[in-house]
Order: C-alpha cells, then sequence, then structure tokens
C-alpha cells in the first residue's frame, strides 16, 4: 500500500500535507447524535420555563400596576362620591374632568397613567364585569381573553418550534464539534512535535552516514533513543514530550547506503494511548509524518 508522508526536508518535495492526528478522531456520528439529541430535549424541557419567568415578571408588574390605579380610583371616589365613567376613563385621575358628571373636590391622583408591562394603555370599564369598575390589561397579545379581574391575559409558549429547535441543535454540533478537534489537536500537539523532530534527526543522521561512510542506527531506548555510529553528542537523544514512547522494539538503518529500503516507526503517548503517530521512508524519499496505514 502506497504510503503518504510529509517530508522536513527543504529540498524535496513533500508528497502530503500534515499527518494525522488521532486513531479515534473523537465522538462517533452516532455517539454525537445521541449527545445532541438529550440536550436538544434539555433545551426543550428548560428553556420555555426560562421564558416563562419573563411573563411572570410581567404578569407580577401588572397586578402592582393595576392596583396603583385601583387605589387611586378609590381617592377619587372618596373626594368626589363617584368613580370616573367609561368616557371619563382613567384620564380623570391626572386631570380634572371637562365632560360628565363633576368632580368638585377633584385633586392630581396620579403624576401619569402607566402602559402595561407590554406597551399598552390599561382598560378601563364602568360599570365593571366583574365588579363595580374593572381595570386590566390584555396582555402579550393585546387581545381580549384574560380569566381573572385585573389579571392581564397570558399567552403562554408551549416550547420551540421545529425550526427553532434545528438551529440551536445545529449551533450545539457545530459548537461542539469545534471543542472536539481543539481539544484533540491540543492532547496530539507534544506528540507531533516529537515526530517532526525526529524525522528531521533521522534524515540529518542519514546524511552523516552517507558523508563518513560509516554505518549508522537508530535505536529506540526507555530514557530515549540513541543513534549508534555517530559520536555521543553529535544528535540529541531525548524526547521532547516526557511521555513520547516508541511502539514495539524499532530499530532504523540509516545507511551509508543511498536506498535504505522501507523503514517506519510508531511513536504513542504513554498517557494518551489512543494517540498515534507513525514516521516512514520508502528508502529513496526522506523519513516523514505519515498517516497510520
Amino acid at each position: 500500500m502506497m504510503e503518504r508522508m510529509w517530508s522536513t526536508s527543504p529540498s524535496r518535495r513533500p508528497l502530503c500535507a500534515l499527518p494525522r492526528k488521532l486513531a479515534h478522531a473523537g465522538f462517533t456520528l452516532i455517539e454525537l447524535m445521541v449527545v445532541l439529541v438529550i440536550i436538544g430535549v434539555l433545551a426543550a424541557l428548560i428553556v420555555p420555563n426560562v421564558l416563562d419567568r419573563a411573563d411572570d415578571a410581567r404578569v407580577t408588574a401588572a397586578r402592582t400596576d393595576v392596583n396603583n390605579v385601583m387605589q387611586a380610583l378609590k381617592l377619587y371616589k372618596l373626594d368626589n362620591q363617584r368613580y370616573p365613567t367609561g368616557e371619563q376613563g382613567l384620564a380623570a385621575l391626572i386631570a380634572r374632568p371637562t365632560s360628565g358628571p363633576p368632580a368638585p373636590n377633584w385633586k392630581p391622583y396620579l403624576e401619569k397613567l402607566p402602559n402595561d408591562p407590554w406597551g399598552r394603555p390599561y382598560q378601563y370599564l364602568n360599570p365593571g364585569v366583574k365588579g363595580e369598575i374593572d381595570v386590566m390589561s390584555f396582555g402579550a397579545d393585546g387581545q381580549a381573553g384574560g380569566t381573572r379581574p385585573g389579571a392581564p391575559h397570558r399567552a403562554r409558549r408551549a416550547g420551540f418550534t421545529l425550526i427553532e429547535l434545528m438551529v440551536v441543535v445545529a449551533i450545539i454540533a457545530i459548537a461542539s464539534a469545534g471543542v472536539a478537534f481543539a481539544l484533540r489537536d491540543a492532547a496530539g500537539a507534544p506528540l507531533d512535535r516529537d515526530a517532526l523532530r525526529l524525522a528531521a534527526l533521522l534524515e540529518s543522521a542519514r546524511a552523516r552516514s552517507r558523508l563518513s561512510g560509516q554505518p549508522v542506527r537508530w535505536v529506540a531506548t526507555e530514557a530515549g533513543f540513541r543513534f549508534e555510529g555517530l559520536p555521543g553528542e553529535a544528535l540529541p537523544d531525548r524526547w521532547l514530550a516526557d511521555d513520547t514512547r516508541v511502539a514495539g522494539n524499532a530499530v532504523l538503518v540509516l545507511g551509508p547506503e543511498p536506498v535504505i529500503g522501507p523503514q517506519a516507526l510508531v511513536l504513542t503517548s504513554a498517557s494518551r494511548p489512543e494517540l498515534f503517530v507513525r514516521i516512514a521512508t520508502d528508502g529513496v524519499r526522506p523519513f516523514g509524518v505519515a498517516a497510520p496505514p
């Protein structure tokens, strides 16, 4: 099977772009779908309740306003022996009525008339439906239909529409994929650095073997690796990451022949065994980081 490799030598043409990352590259499609379905169900259950809390706050504010207006109307009646007529309306609380029954002892009862939490005026009925007078709000939809005196009509949301749920799930899927790839890349970065560094060291040792005519071998050790046939300090013999390991007992022959035959080794992580990277050559081209077979 033809191997796809990336060369570290600037004088050679690369055979592929940068390496693989993981043997198991994160979630499977089924696992991701299950997680997204669970998140979607939880969102469908929780979010409407959160939205209803905002609606409840508006209802509470409307009740407070209605109570304040009712108190002002009672004071109006105490001073003038009657409530404002339906034609005079709630405006009689902030300005002396100029038509209808007179208000001989009128005084300002409110600084201004409040609007309900949905931005519309409160409704005033005289005579009322539920009592002598009624003050009410039509609620969020602005339509008649309240069931309690003075209580706003509430248009409750039953949850997400299908389109809203699909948009939420799509956003979560994109975010999950981004986080998964970011975490995966962060976990594999030290191993990749060691792989690219080793590929460059192998090419350096191979070049020195050709120049000197001396056989050179690369051998993995418990603490790192060594280049047999080169002076002890000629090239590094330690990994950059403490948990980088070589899978198996790899030995590479690096020369002095120009063509050394196909050779490969696999680096893995002691702390994350599912991470691994392969370094290989076909014997002619430079060592490069290759996708796992």
